[in-house]
């Protein structure tokens, strides 16, 4: 085809469009002055009885969907999945007050296992905050989805320390709010599932009977002054779903199912460790235990271990935003440690180290790191508050030490004894169906079953 007739369909295809979705102001009148400025072709091929009754049907379900909210201007913030994906399953609305794709942290990285594999025995939909933290690289992401919706609603800034009370309801702001009762009107989920403890009070925007279920990444009960109120939020859900038996027993009488963290098995790729000692620490910074733990570990083990092992080395997984730690904090990359500040693939990282570290001091739910290094077979030494949530179906792989302070030793006698790190890094292939996450997947169908 020559350019004038490449250019005359995109005009034809742009006008038709227009014509059956009403996506302007093109009333009757400005439209008969459109067509007859078109090239005889054109008005050949759309003015037609056929093609006039299909744009009047189109149009008068796009009005409708208008009408109930379906707003086609924001196409900046909103990814639509072709109709051919879309089948006669359940339809199930995943809402989450922070940016999930590219999984820049734990909590996304669970939400974005679970959907790949949910997206096989459900529709998916997804209404996400933080709309500004997506970005072209999240669309691989998208893919799982029916749809996507994005918001801006929160007014905190990076850095800034809320208490829980106060994330509570900021999490759980008027635009987030105004699109979940959107979303339902429009496209009447079967389901909802509500990620993160912050987002909690979303559930007073439940339309009609629908089940909500509230994905616990982290319970912050603790017997102090917040815990009334969270019982309160956590009341209103259906069910739900935590990451460690620890959590589960915080919650008591409440209902709540065990869907632990897992990783993708990466077992099939491995390689022993190689020799240069390398330890790598997947911690992105924005979750606070990580930037604790790295501090205490740099300032209490890190010197000794360095002079045992001159040729040692630290890469830290610190993800988008660490920049602005750093230079805050240049004691975070001291000689011979690497902070990588931005979203990166794990895999070629844990190829290349000897050892993982999880130096943790307090956390609830569970790391992620801990199960993605014993699948892809490297020891993980962490501190007992860091393995919290992995029992002893973890197997040898994962080295628990009282605190920071005893992870020195630990991690001397690994890079020490190759043997002996080889044969317990083989020893991963023992846990892959217990740490990864088809088990998660199925606890969580059966509670929607």
């Amino acid at each position: 085809y020559d350019a004038a007739e490449v250019e005359r369909v995109f005009d034809r295809n742009a006008l038709l469009f227009e014509l059956r979705h009403r996506f302007t102001d093109l009333d009757g009148k400005r439209a008969l002055i459109h067509l007859s400025a078109q090239p005889e072709a054109t008005q050949r091929e759309l003015c037609t009885i056929a093609n006039a009754w299909q744009v009047a049907q189109r149009r008068r379900h796009a009005t409708t969907m208008r009408r109930e909210g379906l707003d086609l201007t924001a196409s900046t913030h909103r990814w639509y999945a072709p109709a051919v994906l879309r089948g006669a399953r359940p339809t199930l609305l995943m809402v989450s007050p922070f940016a999930v794709f590219p999984p820049a942290h734990g909590g996304a990285r669970r939400i974005a296992e679970l959907a790949q594999r949910l997206a096989t025995r459900f529709d998916l939909m997804l209404l996400s905050d933080e709309r500004s933290a997506h970005s072209l690289a999240s669309e691989a992401g998208f893919a799982a989805f029916r749809s996507v919706h994005l918001v801006q609603g929160r007014s905190d800034r990076a850095g800034e320390t809320q208490s829980l009370q106060a994330r509570l309801h900021s999490h759980a702001n008027a635009a987030l709010r105004a699109e979940l009762r959107r979303l339902q009107r429009v496209h009447r989920p079967d389901a909802v599932q509500i990620e993160f403890m912050e987002a909690a009070l979303l559930a007073e925007e439940r339309i009609g009977t629908r089940p909500f279920v509230l994905d616990l990444h982290d319970v912050y009960l603790d017997g102090g002054d917040s815990d009334a109120e969270q019982r309160r939020a956590l009341g209103a859900f259906d069910r739900l779903l935590v990451c460690s038996n620890e959590d589960a027993s915080w919650l008591d009488p409440l209902r709540a199912t065990l869907v632990p963290n897992a990783a993708q098995d990466r077992m099939d790729a491995y390689q022993p460790s190689a020799d240069t000692p390398e330890l790598l620490f997947m911690g992105p910074f924005r979750y606070a235990p990580n930037v604790d733990g790295l501090r205490a570990f740099l300032s209490q083990v890190w010197p000794a271990l360095r002079a045992r092992h001159p040729a040692l080395t630290l890469t830290v997984l610190a993800g988008d935003g660490a920049a602005a730690d750093l230079r805050r904090e240049p004691a975070l990359a001291p000689a011979g440690v690497t902070v990588i500040d931005r979203f990166v693939d794990p895999a070629p990282y844990l190829a290349r180290a000897t050892l993982t570290l999880n130096p943790q001091r307090e956390i609830r739910g569970s790391a992620l790191k801990v199960a993605e290094s014993l699948l892809a077979g490297r020891v993980c030494v962490s501190t007992e508050a860091g393995a919290r949530g992995y029992g002893a179906d973890s197997g040898p792989g994962l080295v628990r030490v009282a605190n920071v302070a005893a992870m020195g030793d630990a991690i001397d006698a690994l890079l020490r004894d190759r043997m002996r790190r080889h044969a317990i890094e083989a020893a991963g292939v023992d846990v892959r169906r217990r740490l990864g996450w088809a088990h998660s997947v199925d606890a969580l169908c059966a509670v929607y079953r």
